[in-house]
Protein backbone atom coordinates (compact mmCIF):
# COMPACT_ATOMS: atom_id res chain seq x y z
CA UNK A 1 0.00 0.00 0.00
CA UNK A 2 2.99 1.87 0.55
CA UNK A 3 4.44 1.97 -2.47
CA UNK A 4 1.15 2.36 -4.01
CA UNK A 5 0.79 5.89 -2.31
CA UNK A 6 4.51 6.87 -2.94
CA UNK A 7 3.67 5.98 -6.78
CA UNK A 8 0.40 8.46 -6.78
CA UNK A 9 2.82 10.91 -4.62
CA UNK A 10 5.60 11.03 -7.23
CA UNK A 11 2.38 10.65 -10.23
CA UNK A 12 0.91 14.22 -8.76
CA UNK A 13 4.33 15.98 -8.20
CA UNK A 14 5.16 15.20 -12.09
CA UNK A 15 2.16 16.22 -13.07
CA UNK A 16 2.59 19.57 -11.26
CA UNK A 17 6.04 20.40 -11.93
CA UNK A 18 4.76 19.22 -15.31
CA UNK A 19 1.81 21.58 -16.05
CA UNK A 20 4.14 24.56 -14.42
CA UNK A 21 7.05 24.33 -16.62
CA UNK A 22 4.18 24.45 -19.57
CA UNK A 23 2.84 27.90 -18.29
CA UNK A 24 6.74 28.69 -17.96
CA UNK A 25 7.77 27.65 -21.54
CA UNK A 26 4.56 28.01 -23.23
CA UNK A 27 4.74 29.29 -26.34
CA UNK A 28 3.10 33.12 -26.47
CA UNK A 29 0.87 34.66 -28.95
CA UNK A 30 2.54 36.21 -32.27
CA UNK A 31 2.92 40.01 -31.46
CA UNK A 32 5.23 40.38 -34.39
CA UNK A 33 4.27 42.80 -37.08
CA UNK A 34 2.50 40.94 -39.81
CA UNK A 35 2.98 43.43 -42.80
CA UNK A 36 0.92 43.00 -45.76
CA UNK A 37 0.89 39.47 -45.36
CA UNK A 38 -2.71 39.51 -44.36
CA UNK A 39 -4.91 42.47 -45.12
CA UNK A 40 -3.53 42.68 -48.89
CA UNK A 41 -4.59 39.80 -50.35
CA UNK A 42 -0.68 38.38 -50.17
CA UNK A 43 -1.70 34.92 -51.31
CA UNK A 44 -4.57 35.08 -54.13
CA UNK A 45 -3.67 31.64 -54.69
CA UNK A 46 -5.34 30.58 -51.65
CA UNK A 47 -8.49 32.64 -52.47
CA UNK A 48 -11.57 30.55 -54.09
CA UNK A 49 -14.72 30.65 -54.05
CA UNK A 50 -17.41 27.51 -55.07
CA UNK A 51 -20.97 28.08 -55.40
CA UNK A 52 -21.76 28.13 -51.87
CA UNK A 53 -18.51 29.04 -50.19
CA UNK A 54 -15.58 31.31 -49.99
CA UNK A 55 -12.01 29.99 -48.86
CA UNK A 56 -11.20 31.54 -45.44
CA UNK A 57 -8.65 33.63 -47.02
CA UNK A 58 -11.44 35.84 -48.45
CA UNK A 59 -12.63 35.93 -44.70
CA UNK A 60 -9.04 37.12 -43.65
CA UNK A 61 -9.85 40.49 -45.65
CA UNK A 62 -12.26 41.63 -42.52
CA UNK A 63 -11.43 39.34 -40.02
CA UNK A 64 -7.84 38.75 -40.25
CA UNK A 65 -4.95 40.90 -38.26
CA UNK A 66 -5.91 44.39 -38.01
CA UNK A 67 -2.67 46.29 -38.89
CA UNK A 68 -4.47 49.56 -37.06
CA UNK A 69 -5.02 47.77 -34.15
CA UNK A 70 -9.05 48.54 -34.40
CA UNK A 71 -10.74 45.60 -34.94
CA UNK A 72 -10.48 42.19 -33.48
CA UNK A 73 -8.59 43.61 -30.19
CA UNK A 74 -9.26 42.78 -26.72
CA UNK A 75 -9.00 45.89 -24.02
CA UNK A 76 -5.14 45.80 -23.44
CA UNK A 77 -4.86 45.97 -27.83
CA UNK A 78 -3.88 42.20 -28.23
CA UNK A 79 -5.04 40.94 -31.89
CA UNK A 80 -7.39 37.83 -30.79
CA UNK A 81 -9.16 37.62 -35.13
CA UNK A 82 -10.79 34.58 -35.25
CA UNK A 83 -8.82 33.72 -38.53
CA UNK A 84 -5.35 33.55 -37.36
CA UNK A 85 -6.89 31.28 -34.59
CA UNK A 86 -9.13 28.96 -36.58
CA UNK A 87 -6.42 28.30 -39.18
CA UNK A 88 -4.31 26.32 -36.79
CA UNK A 89 -6.87 24.15 -35.71
CA UNK A 90 -7.59 20.72 -35.72
CA UNK A 91 -11.03 22.00 -37.26
CA UNK A 92 -9.22 23.91 -40.25
CA UNK A 93 -6.74 21.32 -41.29
CA UNK A 94 -9.22 18.09 -41.23
CA UNK A 95 -8.62 17.80 -44.98
CA UNK A 96 -4.86 17.82 -44.70
CA UNK A 97 -4.58 15.39 -41.46
CA UNK A 98 -1.87 12.57 -42.63
CA UNK A 99 -3.14 10.44 -40.02
CA UNK A 100 -7.40 10.45 -41.45
CA UNK A 101 -5.47 10.47 -44.78
CA UNK A 102 -4.16 7.02 -44.43
CA UNK A 103 -7.16 5.44 -43.01
CA UNK A 104 -9.41 6.47 -45.87
CA UNK A 105 -6.37 4.72 -48.01
CA UNK A 106 -6.26 1.76 -45.54
CA UNK A 107 -10.10 1.35 -45.39
CA UNK A 108 -10.29 1.43 -49.36
CA UNK A 109 -7.37 -1.13 -49.49
CA UNK A 110 -9.49 -3.41 -47.33
CA UNK A 111 -12.87 -2.49 -49.45
CA UNK A 112 -11.67 -1.59 -52.61
CA UNK A 113 -15.11 -2.05 -54.24
CA UNK A 114 -17.04 0.87 -51.55
CA UNK A 115 -14.03 3.20 -52.57
CA UNK A 116 -17.18 6.06 -53.18
CA UNK A 117 -18.77 5.14 -50.48
CA UNK A 118 -16.02 5.28 -48.08
CA UNK A 119 -14.50 8.28 -49.27
CA UNK A 120 -17.40 10.18 -49.54
CA UNK A 121 -18.66 9.31 -46.20
CA UNK A 122 -15.05 10.32 -44.89
CA UNK A 123 -15.19 13.86 -46.72
CA UNK A 124 -19.08 14.60 -45.35
CA UNK A 125 -17.03 15.78 -42.15
CA UNK A 126 -13.24 16.16 -42.83
CA UNK A 127 -14.21 18.11 -46.28
CA UNK A 128 -17.37 19.28 -45.79
CA UNK A 129 -17.48 22.96 -48.25
CA UNK A 130 -16.26 20.54 -50.70
CA UNK A 131 -18.59 18.08 -50.12
CA UNK A 132 -21.71 20.24 -49.23
CA UNK A 133 -21.02 21.91 -52.69
CA UNK A 134 -20.94 19.14 -54.55
CA UNK A 135 -24.20 17.79 -53.35
CA UNK A 136 -25.91 21.23 -54.10
CA UNK A 137 -24.32 21.15 -57.95
CA UNK A 138 -25.72 17.48 -57.66
CA UNK A 139 -23.18 14.88 -57.28
CA UNK A 140 -23.99 11.97 -55.63
CA UNK A 141 -20.32 11.40 -53.75
CA UNK A 142 -17.44 13.83 -53.61
CA UNK A 143 -14.55 11.27 -53.46
CA UNK A 144 -10.53 12.54 -51.85
CA UNK A 145 -9.67 13.21 -55.86
CA UNK A 146 -12.60 15.56 -55.80
CA UNK A 147 -11.39 16.98 -53.23
CA UNK A 148 -7.31 17.53 -54.10
CA UNK A 149 -8.86 18.95 -57.16
CA UNK A 150 -10.69 21.55 -55.45
CA UNK A 151 -7.31 22.22 -53.45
Amino acid sequence: MKKLYARYKLFIILLLVSGVLSLKFSTPDYQGDYGDYKMDGAHPSLKSYNALFASSEECIQCHGHDTLGIASVDGEGTDVNVVDHWQSTMMANAAKDPFWRAKVSHEVLLFPELKSEIESSCTDCHAPLGFFNAKHLGATEYTIEDMLADS
